[in-house]
C-alpha cells in the first residue's frame, strides 16, 4: 500500500474513527458514539428521534447500479465520484475490492456509465496497472472524460481518459509517490487534477496536449492533501483539503490564473476537514466537511462560504437522536444556483447512514433521502461520497456505497434527484 496513503488514512482513523481499510468491508467505517448499554431493541426509537428538520417528501430515488462479482463471493464495490454531460451520459468511478492477483488481493478501478436507461460496468484500460483506485471523474463531452486516482504497483498517481470508445491510461507528470483525489474541467483544453505528492498538496494541469505539475502551497506543516477542486473560470479555481500538523485541519487554496496561494479559512477548530467544494461565482464558493471539538471528539458538519473577500462559517444542521451526539460528515457539495445547493455525506447510529442537506438561499436543512436509505433497522448502511448536477433542469446524481443484504460487504450506490427550486 502507498505509504503516504497509509499515513493519511491512519490520520483520519485517529481523529475521526473513519478509515478505508483493506479487505472485506472496505468502505469508510465509523465507530458510533452510542452508550454501550443502549439495547438493539431501542434502535428504532433511536432512529426515529434523529430525523431533525427535514423538509417534505424526498426528491431522491435509488437507481440500481452493478457490482463486480468476486470469485470468492466476498467483495466491496464503492463509487467515489460522479459527473455527466447530459441525462443520457453520466460517469461514476471508484474501485472494486478485492480481486485475486496471484498470491495477493488487489483493488481494481471501477468505472460505470449511465446511458439514460441503466448503469453498466465499462471495461478498464488494458494497460491499467495493478491495485488501482479512481477517486475523481470529470465529463466534458460524450467523447471526452477524465478520471484520476492512484495505483500501488507502480506506486503513484493515475490518470485515465475516455475518447468515446474506450478508456486509456495517460502519462502523469507526478507518477511516483502521489495520489490524485479530484478533478474538474473548465474546457477540453483546461483540466485540473489535485491530490497529494511527496506529502505536499499536488496540482496537475491538462492543456490539451499534455499534463504538467503546477507548484502549489501546502498546509502549515506535515502532510497536505487536496481532496476537492472546483472552477469558476480558467483564472478562478478553488481546491480544498486537509493538513495534519499541528492538528488535522482544513485548508483552502486558490488559483488566480498565475499561481496557487493559500487562503485563510474561517473558524478555529480542534480538528477539521474539507472534503468537497463547489463554485457558484467569484464571490460565492462553498466548502463542506466536518469539524470537531477537543471536548467530545464528535464529528459535526462544517460548511463555509467564500464571499469574494473572506471565508465564513455558515450554520449547518446535524442529525442527532435526543440525548446523543452522532458523527455527521459532509463528503461532497454541488450548486444548482445561488439558492439551491446540495451537500451529501453520512451520519452514524450503529453504522453510516446517508445524509442529504440543502441550502435554499437562507439556511441549510436536512433533507429526506430515498425511502430505502431511511430505514429504521440496523440492516441498512449507506454513504454518499460524490454528487453532481446534470445541465440546468434540476437533475442531480449522487454516488457512494450501501450494504448488500445478506452479505458482509458493500455495493455501489447511485441516487438520482429531479427537482425544481
Amino acid at each position: 500500500m502507498n505509504s503516504i496513503a497509509s499515513r493519511y488514512r491512519l490520520l483520519l482513523t485517529a481523529i475521526s474513527t473513519a478509515i478505508l481499510a483493506s479487505g472485506c468491508s472496505n468502505g469508510p467505517q465509523v465507530a458510533p458514539n452510542i452508550p454501550s448499554n443502549t439495547a438493539a431493541v431501542a434502535a428504532e426509537r433511536f432512529l426515529s428521534d434523529s430525523v431533525g428538520p427535514r423538509i417534505g417528501k424526498s426528491v431522491w430515488a435509488v437507481v440500481p447500479s452493478p457490482n463486480e462479482q468476486a470469485s470468492d463471493g466476498l467483495d466491496d464495490d464503492l463509487l467515489y465520484s460522479i459527473s455527466g454531460t447530459s441525462p443520457n451520459d453520466v460517469w461514476a468511478v471508484g474501485y472494486d475490492c478485492c480481486v485475486p492477483h496471484g498470491s495477493q488481493d488487489y483493488n481494481t478501478a471501477l468505472i460505470e456509465h449511465w446511458n439514460g436507461s441503466a448503469w453498466s460496468i465499462v471495461p478498464n484500460p488494458k494497460n491499467e496497472p495493478a491495485d488501482t483506485q479512481l477517486r475523481g471523474v470529470a465529463a466534458i463531452s460524450a467523447n471526452d472524460a477524465w478520471a484520476v486516482g492512484w495505483t500501488t504497483f507502480p506506486n503513484g498517481t493515475l490518470i485515465e481518459h475516455w475518447n468515446g470508445k474506450n478508456w486509456s491510461v495517460v502519462s502523469s507528470p507526478a507518477e511516483s509517490d502521489g495520489e490524485l483525489w479530484a478533478i474538474t474541467a473548465v474546457s477540453s483544453k483546461d483540466v485540473w487534477a489535485v491530490g497529494e505528492g511527496d506529502f505536499k498538496a499536488l496540482a496537475e494541469h491538462w492543456d490539451g496536449n499534455k499534463w504538467s505539475a503546477i507548484p502549489t502551497q501546502s498546509g502549515p506543516k506535515g502532510l497536505s492533501v487536496m481532496q476537492s477542486v472546483s472552477a469558476v473560470n480558467a483564472n478562478d479555481i478553488w481546491a480544498v483539503g486537509v493538513y495534519d500538523k499541528p492538528d488535522t485541519n482544513a485548508f483552502a487554496e486558490h488559483w488566480n490564473g498565475t499561481s496557487w496561494e493559500l487562503v485563510k479559512i474561517a473558524g478555529s477548530f480542534f480538528s477539521s476537514i474539507f472534503s468537497g467544494v463547489t463554485s457558484v461565482a467569484a464571490n460565492n464558493v462553498w466548502a463542506v466537511g466536518y469539524e470537531n471539538t477537543k471536548a467530545d471528539r464528535v464529528l459535526r458538519t462544517l460548511i463555509e462560504q467564500w464571499d469574494g473577500r473572506k471565508w465564513r462559517v455558515v450554520p449547518s444542521p446535524n442529525k442527532d437522536p435526543k440525548g446523543y451526539q452522532q458523527n455527521n460528515w459532509l463528503d461532497a457539495v454541488v450548486a444548482e444556483s445561488p439558492t439551491d445547493i446540495w451537500a451529501v455525506g453520512y451520519w452514524t447510529v450503529y453504522q453510516p447512514l446517508a445524509l442529504f442537506e440543502r441550502w435554499d438561499g437562507k439556511q441549510w436543512t436536512v433533507q429526506r433521502g430515498p425511502a430505502s436509505l431511511e430505514s429504521k433497522t440496523l440492516a441498512a448502511e449507506s454513504q454518499l461520497l460524490g454528487i453532481t448536477k446534470i445541465g440546468t433542469a434540476g437533475l442531480l446524481w449522487g454516488a457512494g456505497y450501501q450494504s448488500i443484504p445478506g452479505q458482509c460487504c458493500s455495493g455501489t450506490l447511485t441516487a438520482r434527484a429531479t427537482h425544481a427550486e
